[in-house]
């Protein structure tokens, strides 16, 4: 089973001399996922996960982001006006009522590349099909009018971390493989 994890790139800073513990934010953070991969039973499946990962260290991974929830809405919205920024995204294209819960995941494709979010309150699109989504982490990228927010299917996109990819063939048939996915920006 995948375990997504979030990479915070802020802190806490405590004075040295006394005083209250502040919190500070820094841009940047994003997603990482742990995957455990052990093919069923066949050896070329094992074989061909394997060679895309090789594959996948110098041209980057693309992998489902696992969440327990789909949306009530098809198709993907988009996001609604140029130049935004910050952790409120503005998205068109919903179903009248159409809700975005709490911790729901979604990938913003930007320029052909995805960045993973997750809604942080709970937020339901007006009868114009419109919704204004508070998100986390802070937008990276100044998102594009119409850019594509994958809502029914997250996807993270990044490189695998390390510079070495091991796997154990187990008893001819087996191919155990473990490996995380980073997303670059």
């Amino acid at each position: 089973m995948p375990k997504p994890r979030l990479l915070d790139f802020g802190a806490i800073i405590t004075p040295p001399l006394g005083g209250p513990a502040q919190r500070l934010n820094r841009l940047g953070s994003r997603f990482a996922i742990d995957v455990q991969a052990a093919t069923s039973s066949s050896v070329e499946a094992g074989r061909i996960l394997v060679a895309r990962l090789m594959t996948g260290m110098t041209q980057g991974v693309l992998l489902r982001f696992p969440q327990d929830l789909k949306p009530c809405t098809s198709p993907d919205p988009v996001v609604d006006g140029a130049g935004q920024a910050g952790m409120t995204l503005n998205l068109r294209g919903w179903q009248a009522q159409a809700w975005a819960k709490e911790g729901q995941f979604f990938s913003l494709v930007h320029a052909g590349r995805r960045y993973v979010h997750f809604i942080t309150a709970q937020a339901i699109a007006g009868a114009d099909g419109t919704m204004a989504a508070a998100i986390y982490p802070p937008m990276r990228v100044t998102p594009a009018d119409g850019d594509v927010c994958e809502f029914g299917e997250p996807m993270i996109e990044g490189f695998l971390s390390g510079n070495q990819l091991e796997w154990q063939l187990q008893n001819s048939a087996h191919v155990d493989v473990s490996f995380t996915v980073t997303e670059a920006e």
